[in-house]
């Protein structure tokens, strides 16, 4: 156990525990939120992030069988150029959502298997467009037919890149939960030790305060009832101590007081010798040994 000395030093090791638990408590808390709310952002960032782009990508694929559709239609030649337009565009938005840094490895094989399907459809599809005259032809509508299918199957492949962020966002939430337990464990660790220590605080003040002053008022009861030898020692702490101190001094000041009264009853203060006092209470005494010794 430590030893405390001074109640002013016991004051100050509660006053410092005390506060050190409440600013232990603050820390955590601030840095459970900071960080709650920083994954949170994280999560929510990302999330939008990435069904931003593939939704993007996913319009870019849905826009470009329209002028395939028109050009077996109505074999107009100005589709030709909007389906150039379009296709870099699909082009583009794929090298954008692969570059995305937040994808996961599965991710990035759906985007390069919905890529994969892409580049197939678009050998469809350029067939279809440098055919000259496709309209009412039954094999430019089957491959019409089928470019819209691979097309379909490249958006489709795209929506599991959803589920898998869906995943994600499920398993950073889980994470969530176990970082709000663990600091919540944490907490209440802290808060265990906190109260540890406050009573550990309590036990050692009432220790150094409440059993000194105890000694102190029984010796005082004693000395008032004529007990005048009885002293304060043990050891305390020191503004115990200084009362301690204090009242033996006062006891040892009275004790001489009284030794000095006594002597002056009993001596002559001139010459030093025993008075008449001293004469008769010696001869009493020795009367009543020598009544004693008769009466044996």
């Amino acid at each position: 156990m430590i030893k405390i000395t001074s109640l002013k030093a016991l004051y100050r090791l509660s006053v410092v525990s005390v506060m050190l638990t409440l600013i232990v408590m603050g820390a955590i808390s601030i840095f459970s939120v900071n960080k709650t709310v920083r994954l949170t952002d994280e999560i929510v960032n990302d999330s939008i992030n990435e069904t931003h782009h593939v939704m993007k990508l996913q319009m870019a694929l849905h826009e470009v069988t329209m002028p395939v559709n028109d050009h077996i239609i109505h074999a107009n030649p100005a589709e030709q150029d909007n389906y150039r337009v379009l296709k870099q565009k699909v082009s583009r938005n794929f090298d954008a959502t692969n570059a995305l840094k937040t994808l996961f490895p599965e991710q990035i094989e759906a985007i390069n298997e919905a890529r994969n399907e892409w580049i197939t459809a678009l050998e469809t599809g350029d067939e279809i467009m440098n055919m000259n005259n496709p309209v009412g032809d039954p094999y430019a509508a089957a491959r019409m037919e089928l470019f819209d299918k691979q097309v379909e199957n490249s958006i489709n492949i795209l929506d599991r890149i959803h589920h898998l962020a869906h995943s994600e966002i499920m398993d950073k939430q889980e994470s969530l939960y176990d970082i709000k337990e663990g600091l919540l464990v944490l907490m209440i660790i802290v808060f265990i030790v906190g109260v540890a220590i406050s009573i550990y605080g309590f036990i050692v003040l009432a220790r150094a305060t409440f059993a000194p002053l105890e000694e102190v008022t029984t010796v005082m009861d004693r000395f008032s009832k004529g007990e005048l030898d009885h002293r304060v020692d043990r050891e305390m702490v020191a503004e115990v101590k200084h009362l301690a101190d204090g009242f033996n001094a006062m006891a040892d000041n009275i004790r001489q007081m009284k030794d000095e009264l006594e002597r002056l009853g009993i001596e002559d203060p001139l010459t030093g010798s025993f008075n008449r006092r001293k004469f008769h209470e010696d001869m009493e005494i020795e009367l009543s040994r020598a009544k004693r010794l008769e009466e044996q």
